[in-house]
């Protein structure tokens, strides 16, 4: 059974559930339902890291997720293949990040996601 997003938003409003339960539920529905044409292989990076703990980028959308220690999350768009393997290269994470990354004044558009 497919639902449409505002399907998913108005059950999970009108839900008893607790809200730890509804955002649970709400993301394995809206994971459930294909979005479009299939994923592109994403490659997945953990790093032992004094800034970021993670990283995930898919080479289709050049779409860079980075995890901080701190828990945060943020999406950057836009990003080329060889920003990806220098960040995995990268003597510092941190640093590699500060500069070529966040640092550029807009280059890659990006929002936080956790």
């Amino acid at each position: 059974m497919a639902f449409s997003l505002t399907d998913l938003l108005k059950s999970f409003l009108k839900s008893p559930m607790s809200a730890q339960e509804r955002a649970a539920d709400f993301v394995m529905r809206a994971a459930a339902k294909p979005q479009g044409p299939p994923a592109e292989p994403t490659a997945r990076a953990v790093f032992a890291s004094t800034a970021t703990s993670a990283a995930t980028y898919t080479k289709g959308e050049k779409l860079l997720t980075i995890q901080f220690t701190t828990g945060k999350e943020y999406e950057y768009k836009k990003v080329p293949k060889a920003v990806w393997d220098g960040y995995l290269g990268a003597g510092s994470k941190g640093s590699y990040f500060n500069h070529i990354i966040r640092n550029p004044l807009g280059k890659f558009p990006y929002r936080r996601i956790f």
